[in-house]
């Protein structure tokens, strides 16, 4: 896996700008237009680096004066992450979380139960032990995920 499980969007663009023209062509590729409101959720999402839902994008977005569908912002959501510039979670919650991979390595994710804090966390050594089981097994990765479920610290203090 090594290489291959670190996030990286089509063509290897980090940059906004460089997302957006490979969104595009995607959207292209898919027989899509690339609107101004597709364009806007692009952009409100890949500005945070926060684990949003796609209703509080929507709320983002209506907030800075856009009128953009709730239907669209679903829609789009999907299509970044089919166009590998954006990731689907599902954090314990009942709804879906997306975060844009811009430039971000594959990382994984605790979750505090009391509070609901997400922490990110990156260990180099997940990508060998991920590789080597799914090589030992002839499986075929492609992608994975690692949530860790518990309290965080301020939660485990206030529960003493």
């Amino acid at each position: 896996m090594g290489k291959s499980a670190v996030a990286k969007p089509t063509n290897g663009s980090n940059s906004v700008a460089g997302a957006l023209r490979n969104f595009g062509e995607h959207l292209a590729d898919n027989g899509l237009r690339f609107t101004s409101e597709r364009r806007a959720i692009a952009v409100a999402l890949f500005e945070t680096d926060a684990h949003l839902e796609a209703e509080e994008l929507l709320l983002r977005l209506r907030r800075s004066g856009s009128r953009v569908s709730r239907a669209t912002v679903y829609r789009t959501l999907d299509l970044l992450v089919a166009a590998r510039l954006a990731r689907k979670v599902r954090l314990g919650t009942d709804h879906n979380l997306f975060e844009h991979i811009l430039g971000r390595r594959q990382h994984e994710h605790m979750v505090c139960i009391g509070c609901g804090q997400v922490i990110e966390w990156f260990d180099p050594q997940m990508d060998r032990i991920v590789e080597r089981n799914t090589k030992e097994q002839g499986f075929t990765a492609t992608r994975y995920t690692v949530q860790v479920f518990g309290r965080c610290a301020n939660c485990a203090e206030s529960d003493s």
